[in-house]
């Protein structure tokens, strides 16, 4: 099955003419409702959920969420940390999860947030051991720096940004 942006791309590349003209063969206009019902697949909608200019609705969809993103990157962008207990770590991990929950952005929104999540992850687990390594943290043994952060995260959750409560 074709991707989405696949279909999109080679759409563009053929000119369907306008699908509210309707030439003497009907070619253009057939071309079209193919487009359609590609892209009405492809989305898991209803053809009639397209409007009659399928790629101009993916383009919108697209800058919608490419804004959406963006916004998102800069509310959760995290520079020159120095602690793992810093609270822009849960402030971070509250709004991600705002869109993970679907109490902001669309469906494919939450799927990028999965990621940006995944990245938070990875900057505190390599905080976490950072103050491992220089002496600044102390944690048990057989205790990863995933677990940490682990822990970190569930108390944005929870509502409990004390790093004293973490262990």
């Amino acid at each position: 099955m074709e991707s989405l942006v696949d279909l999109a791309e080679r759409s563009m590349l053929v000119d369907y003419g306008n699908p509210m003209e309707v030439d003497d063969d009907d070619s253009s206009l057939v071309k079209t409702t193919e487009t359609s019902t590609r892209i009405a697949k492809a989305l898991g909608s209803d053809e009639k959920d397209l409007n009659s200019e399928p790629i101009q609705t993916f383009n919108k969809n697209y800058r919608q969420i490419v804004s959406d993103w963006n916004s998102l990157k800069d509310e959760t962008r995290i520079l020159n940390l120095a602690s793992s207990s810093d609270p822009r770590i849960i402030r971070s991990f509250k709004i991600i999860d705002l869109v993970l929950c679907g109490r902001r952005g669309s469906t494919l929104l939450c799927r990028l947030a999965n990621v940006h999540l995944m990245d938070l992850f990875s900057i505190v687990e390599r905080l976490v051991s950072f103050e491992r390594k220089s002496g600044h943290a102390v944690r048990k043994p057989h205790y990863r720096d995933a677990s940490v952060a682990l822990d970190i995260y569930m108390s944005a959750q929870e509502d409990r940004s004390n790093s004293s409560v973490l262990r």
